[in-house]
């Protein structure tokens, strides 16, 4: 019912949406639904990178707060302009990410083994000792690949990984496990937190292979969701098309209903006003005659729709020989009659006279 432009994400929701799932919902369906609307989002608070990749990802269209930066002076300001200061250019343009790993074991000696065997094969990796300080990982860091120990103090590896889903939805959770836990890796699978197990110990080509599929397989992921995201943008923009089309289009009725309703009163005006009016189209052509006018016609003669010059050919060289807002007089039918015209289109889009008849002895009055 209102003509906004915009919908502000407030920050409390932005805050939030890698730690809380319900915020991040929110953010999501608020996207969404203005997108569907044809609207444009802003999200208020983007304060970390991950809050502002979360936002690219979801196709929020513009971010503000203390990410990109500060309140500043305007001499700041304008050092920022001439600089071009801008976001990273990773989150505003589609480029071949780094391959970042996560290692989450709460024995040292297994995180060292662990990064020794998989550093020559070119992924950052970062680690965590326990499941709650990967999860603090996690929202410093966009990890495309977790492997987490099973049994670790306080929070088991499967644990770990069905939050680490919940709150990352995206990133691919393996976990390594003994013989002894496999029910429960087993349900985690079901469940969907846990893309594949290895057990303890593990085969060194057989876990490199499997990390290197897992890493395409989040590439591919990556890719379709570049795609997806190409589609919903070109869908927003349609319907931010559409939008202003009916925009137009509902101001063009409103608009043609309102001229309609003045060339109503203004045609009803002319057919009650006191003397004989006509109009003529660029032509000659009759478009309107009240109906004083229609009583200068000879009996059964045309009107509207009709040439002057066929109907009162001596009027008609009259009219031509005559000046704009001057009278000029005229016998018709053997009365006199003195006539005024006047060019349309100053006050509107329309073209031809309009003249006004007047009975001689009318005027002397």
């Amino acid at each position: 019912m209102f003509p906004f432009d915009k919908v502000k994400i407030d920050q409390t929701f932005v805050r939030g949406v890698h730690a809380n799932a319900q915020d991040a919902v929110i953010a999501k369906v608020v996207i969404s639904m203005a997108h569907g609307l044809g609207l444009q989002v802003i999200a208020e608070g983007v304060e970390t990178e991950l809050q502002c990749e979360f936002m690219r990802a979801n196709l929020c269209d513009e971010i503000q707060g203390y990410f990109f930066s500060r309140p500043v002076p305007s001499v700041d300001l304008e050092r920022m302009l001439r600089e071009n200061h801008m976001l990273p250019a990773h989150l505003i343009r589609e480029q071949k990410k780094v391959r970042r790993l996560l290692l989450v074991d709460d024995e040292p000696n297994v995180l060292s083994s662990l990064k020794r065997l998989l550093r020559p094969d070119g992924y950052e990796i970062i680690s965590a000792a326990s499941g709650p300080e990967g999860l603090t990982l996690l929202e410093q860091h966009s990890v495309d690949i977790i492997v987490a120990d099973q049994r670790m103090p306080g929070m088991s590896g499967v644990e770990f990984l069905r939050k680490a889903k919940t709150l990352y939805p995206h990133t691919i959770r393996i976990v390594l496990s003994g013989h002894t836990e496999l029910q429960s890796v087993t349900d985690a699978i079901n469940e969907g937190a846990v893309y594949r197990f290895l057990t303890k110990p593990w085969d060194d080509d057989q876990l490199r292979g499997f990390i290197e599929q897992a890493f395409r397989h989040k590439e591919l992921a990556d890719e379709n969701e570049q795609l997806n995201i190409k589609i919903r943008t070109a869908n927003q923009d349609l319907a931010a098309s559409n939008r202003q089309l009916q925009t137009v289009i509902d101001g063009n009725k409103l608009a043609l209903s309102s001229g309609e309703q003045r060339l109503d009163i203004m045609h009803e005006a002319l057919q009650k006003f006191p003397m004989p009016v006509l109009a003529l189209d660029e032509t000659g052509m009759v478009a309107f005659a009240n109906e004083h006018a229609g009583n200068l016609l000879p009996e059964g003669g045309p009107m509207v729709g009709s040439e002057l010059a066929g109907w009162r050919s001596e009027f008609d060289e009259l009219l031509l020989e005559s000046v704009e807002a001057e009278d000029f007089r005229a016998d018709l039918d053997g009365e006199p009659y003195e006539v005024r015209w006047h060019q349309m289109g100053q006050a509107s889009s329309s073209r031809g006279k309009i003249i006004f008849i007047r009975p001689v002895a009318a005027s002397n009055t």
